[in-house]
């Protein structure tokens, strides 16, 4: 029947099924192009509430400086999977963060053990971060140890920080309160020697 079907064509139902085809072709146009710019422009935002999946402004700004690639290597056998992916989380920050110079990857040291041997691995869910011929192992990964071996590999050259004593300056070797064992544990992981020096006994300021 043609003015039947020509009725049904023009009629109220017939433009809201048109309006609503349009508003559907609508939507999924939208969620294309957000697709589109989400694959060209990605952002990872972390919505933890104390924040463990993002990196500390140190580290995104060591990883921001860097030149070379830096390779980090897991080792971790089936029984520690558990903690190969508690992980990965972490090493995908470093990855993004540093524009791609940083790369990860994961080896059974079980089933590829001369890996594991070439960078000395002892222990399972152990890390070695490699920077041209050269390499640090990091027995219990987190993002602090990452980053000192980061920084270990990037600046390989000896710094010292001396420390006065002989005047009733604080201790090196003393904790607490009235110690800095806590800061120089922390220059050491950044790459420092740390040494204490008497001027009284040496009499003057070493070259270095």
């Amino acid at each position: 029947d043609p003015g039947r079907v020509r009725q049904a064509l023009s009629g109220r139902q017939a433009r809201y099924g048109g309006n609503a085809a349009l508003f559907g072709m609508g939507f999924l146009g939208i969620l294309v192009v957000i697709n589109a710019l989400a694959v060209s422009y990605p952002q990872r935002i972390d919505l933890t509430e104390d924040k463990e999946f993002s990196l500390s402004p140190e580290t995104e700004l060591l990883l921001s400086e860097l030149s070379e690639p830096v390779k980090l290597t897991g080792f971790y056998t089936p029984a520690r999977a558990s903690s190969r992916d508690q992980i990965r989380p972490l090493l995908d920050e470093f990855v993004s963060k540093s524009n791609g110079l940083v790369s990860y990857e994961f080896i059974d040291p079980q089933s590829n053990p001369l890996a594991a041997d070439l960078f000395g691995v002892t222990r399972d869910a152990s890390m070695a971060a490699t920077l041209g011929e050269d390499s640090h192992l990091i027995e219990f990964p987190s993002e602090s140890e990452i980053t000192s071996a980061i920084v270990r590999l990037t600046n390989p050259e000896d710094r010292v920080v001396y420390f006065l004593t002989g005047h009733g300056e604080l201790e090196l070797a003393e904790t607490g309160e009235i110690g800095l064992s806590q800061l120089k544990s922390s220059l050491e992981s950044k790459n420092y020697g740390v040494q204490a020096l008497n001027l009284l006994v040496e009499g003057e300021v070493p070259g270095d």
